[in-house]
């Protein structure tokens, strides 16, 4: 059996072998979340605070966006020193990425003291001890890619594995623990011992790295380098979560709590088409980065995860958008959202447009090149500014022609299909520029060199 084990090893070669490992692995982890989020979840939690639960998940993870661009360089470079050998380095690098996140956290504490309030109030929640919750997700987040790119730099996928086969049942635990009497206060602090469970065995991971058997070694030399590598992905990370930020506010503000509430569900079917590109990500920037650093191509290995991701992802989506409407049917108590379920189909393949995009730009990312930057900050800004405006238009009534506002009105944007409409054609346009840019030849348009 392991002959036969390591023969199919051998024939699918690491990325698919170890993409394969994942996908059983998450798909553990599936059924556990679908549970949890589309029965335990609502049955404990308010529909009137339901559609506050993905901008309160996207706001944790705002409010760690400056450490995280930090961190940015030091993720890249611990695979680039793991793919030669350098693990002095890999630790030199691990520990101070691991002491500016330590000291990083208590500004984080200062301007989440200050800020989340007035994000709380915009999404209609009230409570002191929600803000010091989502200050410790956005800490915990920020320390979770720096273990996380040290486990991939190393190639220790059977850590990674064990870490993705209990995150799902041990999260489910802490909910069933404190959702019943907390409500929602019991799921973000679920969500932040989840995080330290998982941070506690990613250390136990690296426990060899970070041993004083290894040595640590200077990388000053690769500053430099580090900064210009850096900075696009810092404007990319920053948009990106800034757009999707402002896409959850303004469902939570400007929609009724029914429609904020059915965006929930909407979005928990749409997330499907990610089950196989989520199984690839995680060896796939290791792998492609080991190989560009060592000089060899690696565009077939783009193309084909490419097509097997986006073109399983779209069967995927059909599939969510003929059968939606009918399983929204047979649960009772979902009825009220039964309105919105054709929604699914359009925000699934939304996800699929998405999911080419991850694709695309991690392999970029991992070969140092950000071509890609030129059009997906300027359409993320745009999708921004069009459903801030446009469901908010009677801000521009004193200062735009009443003909504009009155067109802008009878737009009717303060809906849900309005707002998935955006969306969808905001994602559709990134993946048509992505394909322009392959089909040209133009990925490496922007280069950082070694």
């Amino acid at each position: 059996m392991i002959r036969l084990k390591e023969k199919v090893k051998a024939w699918l070669g690491p990325l698919w072998w170890y993409s394969a490992v994942m996908f059983c692995v998450q798909r553990f982890g599936d059924v556990v979340n679908l549970f949890t989020g589309l029965w335990l979840v609502p049955n404990w939690v308010p529909r009137e605070e339901l559609g506050a639960l993905l901008p309160l998940g996207q706001i944790g993870g705002l409010l760690g966006l400056p450490l995280a661009i930090l961190l940015t360089p030091f993720l890249k470079f611990l695979n680039a020193f793991g793919a030669k050998g350098e693990f002095g380095k890999v630790k030199s690098l691990l520990c101070d990425a691991l002491v500016l996140a330590g000291l990083s956290a208590f500004v984080i504490s200062a301007y989440t003291w200050y800020t989340a309030p007035l994000v709380l109030e915009r999404l209609r929640i009230s409570g002191s001890t929600l803000i010091w919750l989502l200050c410790g997700i956005a800490v915990t987040s920020a320390f979770m890619p720096v273990l996380n790119n040290g486990l991939q730099a190393l190639k220790l996928f059977r850590c990674i594995g064990a870490v993705g086969l209990a995150s799902a049942p041990v999260r489910l635990v802490f909910l069933v623990l404190l959702l019943p009497s907390l409500g929602l206060v019991g799921f973000f602090s679920a969500q932040f011992l989840f995080n330290v469970t998982t941070l506690g065995v990613s250390f136990w991971g690296l426990r060899e790295v970070l041993s004083r058997d290894v040595q640590r070694e200077s990388y000053r030399m690769h500053w430099r380098e580090m900064a210009a590598y850096a900075l696009p992905i810092a404007v990319v990370m920053a948009v990106s979560n800034v757009a999707a930020t402002v896409q959850l506010l303004v469902i939570r503000q400007r929609l009724p709590s029914v429609e904020s509430a059915a965006y929930y569900f909407v979005s928990k079917f749409a997330e499907i088409p990610y089950v196989l590109w989520s199984a690839i990500a995680v060896v796939f920037f290791p792998i492609v980065s080991e190989a560009f650093e060592k000089g060899r191509d690696t565009r077939t290995m783009l193309i084909r995860v490419m097509f097997f991701t986006v073109g399983g992802g779209a069967f995927l989506a059909v599939i969510l958008g003929v059968g939606s409407g009918w399983l929204f049917a047979q649960i009772p108590r979902w009825h009220d959202y039964a309105p919105s379920a054709y929604l699914v189909g359009w925000m699934a393949m939304t996800n699929v447009f998405r999911v080419a995009f991850n694709c695309f730009s991690t392999h970029e990312m991992a070969c140092r090149r950000f071509g890609f930057v030129v059009y997906v900050v300027p359409l993320a800004l745009l999708e921004s500014a069009v459903l801030v405006s446009l469901t908010g238009y009677g801000f521009f009534e004193p200062y735009l022609p009443h003909a504009w506002v009155q067109w802008m009105a009878s737009l009717r944007a303060a809906r849900l299909e309005f707002i998935v409409g955006v969306m969808f054609v905001s994602a559709l346009a990134t993946f048509l520029c992505l394909i322009i840019q392959m089909s040209l030849g133009r990925s490496g348009a922007k280069k950082v060199s070694v």
